[in-house]
């Protein structure tokens, strides 16, 4: 072969490499309407990701501070190249602007960030800011128009709107704010705003499942060529086993969880050695973003009584039921499917202890004592005979190594006992059977954790949720509605739209901002506004 042809081929090769880590790189678009936001109150937020060739199971959507570090954070589900949820504000953030930030685990991306005001009335702005740079954002020449049928309204009146569309947009999201003083500085602010927060893979894909990376740390030193287990405790078991590498870190595939629990993290062996444990993502990275300091003043202190007022009634009356969430039906059996036997414990005589409630009703387990320790053997039900070594004892999904102080707990707390009766195999490890003890509340039964057990908290994926919007034509009590977001609806039809769309106003009078968003067949965001007032009348 010629030297050119062999130069030609290097190159081709390097640049289809290069080409293809470029289609690798994601870029994130995210957004709140609502730029100013109470400490307590939920911030509902979208987003878009520009992505080729990724099957994204999650997207982190999270509010991190001017230093980088996350200070409220959320997995979401996205749906085709979007994705939407609501971030909780904490109690403890001290007034200040924060940023909204996104990213997928296991791709390398870009995130355009929003600042977000976030007033806490018991706890000041700093004083000390850096300097701030700011870039004009590019806005998009193509717009929406929205008519109203006025541009005044009463309290709880019917605001109809028709939309002008550029072009065929999907994925329409129509919503309507509370606009006064505050958002209109955010508004000002954020059109000159503008800053990428890059991030490496921060992980593996999420192909499969959750993956969760924990460091082990035992005397100051990593943890080396250790098998460790990962559970989430409550009623249904989910356990996952790994084995720690040079730098003491294990990762865990789990599968997608929905709701919030306690993740229990051991050594899969009982070891007297103290270790810590950290949960935590891979390479996560820290940016200082420049931003002005927060500065209030007097001229702002109806604008923030107001709004402080407003969301303390929303949550009083309301709460909850201003979310609407879609539960769709998921696998709620254990990690090991059907048990080979199962015992619910109210359909036998109750006995003073566990090692009875073992000896007198299930045949497949046996209690075998030696010195100051106890072991529960499970039959080998394929080959007849029990195995030497204790099997996998869990306590509402909990590994259990004090077997001994299992069996002096109290039986009337557990509800059934499932039995595996046979070699099972996860991940990287073998159990020798499997003997599951579910109590009444998941809760574990007030049973003592193990030496090395490290508990965290364990956030799922957040199900698809929905702002309840209000209708006062069909609402018959006279709640006092001081919303500041007053409307929002996501992935609005071109049917819905052609027919008009509908929304009351609130109690409040004021100032109102109708946005509309969409996205254009290039993948480009397009954006309409309106203004409205709400008087008395």
């Amino acid at each position: 072969m010629k030297l050119k042809h062999i130069l030609g081929l290097i190159l081709l090769i390097t640049f289809n490499t290069i080409s293809a880590q470029v289609k690798e790189v994601g870029t994130f678009y995210v957004w709140a309407d609502q730029k100013v936001a109470i400490t307590g109150e939920d911030v509902w937020v979208d987003g878009l990701v520009n992505h080729l060739g990724k099957n994204l199971k999650s997207i982190t959507i999270r509010l991190i501070d001017r230093n980088g570090d996350a200070k409220s954070e959320v997995d979401v589900t996205p749906q085709s190249n979007s994705f939407s949820g609501f971030l909780n504000i904490p109690e403890t953030l001290a007034s200040d602007y924060y940023f909204l930030d996104c990213f997928s685990k296991g791709m390398p991306s870009s995130s355009r960030l929003q600042p977000i005001m976030v007033i806490n009335p018991r706890l000041a702005p700093l004083s000390n800011c850096p300097p701030s740079n700011y870039t004009a954002n590019s806005t998009s020449t193509a717009t929406i128009k929205i008519n109203t049928s006025k541009e005044e309204y009463g309290p709880r009146a019917a605001v109809r709107i028709n939309l002008d569309l550029p072009t065929a947009l999907e994925q329409v999201t129509v919503s309507a704010i509370r606009y006064d003083m505050l958002a209109a500085k955010m508004d000002s602010l954020a059109s000159q705003f503008s800053l990428s927060f890059n991030h490496n893979s921060n992980g593996s894909l999420e192909n499969e499942g959750q993956l969760i990376t924990v460091t082990a740390i035992s005397n100051g030193a990593p943890l080396k060529n250790v098998k460790l287990i990962a559970a989430l405790k409550g009623s249904k078991a989910v356990v996952g086993t790994s084995t720690t590498n040079e730098e003491g870190i294990a990762k865990f595939i789990l599968p997608l969880t929905y709701d919030t629990r306690t993740l229990v993290i051991s050594t899969l062996i009982e070891t007297k050695q103290r270790i810590s444990f950290t949960v935590g993502k891979t390479g996560e990275e820290k940016q200082l973003i420049q931003f002005a300091c927060l500065e209030l003043n007097e001229n702002m202190r109806d604008a923030i009584e107001s709004r402080m007022l407003n969301s303390r009634v929303s949550n009083r009356f309301f709460g909850s039921r201003l979310k609407t969430f879609e539960i769709t039906e998921r696998d709620t059996s254990d990690f090991y499917g059907k048990a080979d036997a199962v015992f619910q414990l109210d359909d036998y005589v109750r006995f003073p202890n566990m090692e009875e409630v073992i000896s007198e009703i299930i045949p497949q387990v046996r209690v075998r004592k030696n010195k100051d320790e106890s072991i529960l053997q499970v039959l080998n039900s394929p080959y007849k005979t029990f195995f030497e070594d204790q099997g996998l004892v869990l306590l509402d999904g909990v590994p259990v190594k004090n077997t001994l102080a299992l069996l002096e707990s109290d039986p009337l707390l557990i509800k059934s006992i499932e039995v595996v009766s046979k070699k099972y195999l996860q991940g990287n490890a073998d159990f020798n059977g499997i003997v599951h003890f579910k109590s009444y509340r998941g809760d574990m039964a007030n049973f003592k954790p193990n030496l090395n057990d490290a508990p965290f908290q364990f956030n799922g994926i957040q199900e698809s949720a929905s702002f309840q919007n209000a209708d006062h034509a069909k609402l018959k009590d006279r709640l006092p509605d001081m919303r500041n977001l007053l409307w929002r609806e996501t992935n609005i039809s071109q049917e819905q739209i052609k027919a008009g769309l509908k929304y009351f106003t609130s109690d409040v009078e004021g100032s109102y901002k109708i946005i509309v968003r969409g996205i254009n067949a290039n993948k480009e965001l397009v954006i309409g506004e309106k203004m409205i007032t709400v008087v008395a009348q």
